[in-house]
């Protein structure tokens, strides 16, 4: 007859402190599941406010300099000129010559992730401008306040009003990139915040009373 032996079972709390650093780095290791899920879907959806439209989030932390996020995708260049600009008649001149498709609708975003996902691995394309493309003296057709206006006279517009910081697509570029960049450390933010809360003291005893958790005196689950 196989012999027996019996084991005593305790609850985290009863246990001494070095079985509960065991127990405490079990739960941390068990954490297999994709807890930043609800983080990368609340993120996917207030880019969208902000004109920038996300296909996929990569990071890495949370213990050295190299860790960070980054995304891909592309930014809606007339929506995040209306979020993120200060209204003035410059701004308008930019979007209705984005809608005349005169410059580019979208800039692309690529993280070029190989051993770090921090944001500087981002790089973005570049706005193209083709103006060249119209004959000389083209007015804008589409319904806006230029309608029947040149392009020339937009990009005068453009270039004399004060309230419009933005002068040419390379800055609005750069501009973009800066910003895509800081949303990318938001999201960064976002995750630690959240794994953080879910590797608290009381997450983790949360979780061991609803699943009803007991643990050897060395702290191994029983």
């Amino acid at each position: 007859m196989p012999a027996t032996k019996e084991i005593t079972i305790y609850k985290w709390e009863e246990l001494s402190q070095s079985a509960k650093d065991k127990a405490r780095s079990w739960y941390l290791e068990s954490m297999d599941y994709e807890w930043w899920e609800g983080v990368y879907e609340m993120a996917i959806e207030d880019g969208k406010e902000k004109g920038f439209y996300i296909d996929k989030i990569f990071f890495s932390g949370f213990c050295s300099q190299g860790d960070g996020a980054s995304w891909t995708g592309q930014v809606d260049v007339r929506q995040w000129l209306e979020e993120n600009c200060e209204d003035s008649i410059g701004v308008s001149a930019w979007c209705a010559l984005i809608q005349e498709d005169v410059i580019s609708k979208h800039v692309s975003v690529v993280a070029n992730n190989t051993h770090y996902c921090h944001e500087s691995t981002m790089s973005f394309g570049d706005i193209e401008d083709d103006a060249g493309g119209f004959i000389d003296g083209y007015c804008m057709e589409l319904k806006s306040i230029f309608q029947g206006l040149t392009i020339e006279s937009l990009f005068d517009i453009i270039a004399t009003d004060d309230n419009c910081t933005l002068k040419s697509t390379e800055a609005i570029t750069q501009a973009i990139a800066e910003s895509g960049k800081e949303y990318a450390v938001e999201i960064y933010n976002n995750l630690r915040e959240e794994y953080e809360f879910l590797t608290t003291d009381e997450m983790m005893l949360d979780h061991f009373h609803a699943n009803d958790y007991h643990f050897t005196d060395e702290g191994a689950l029983a």
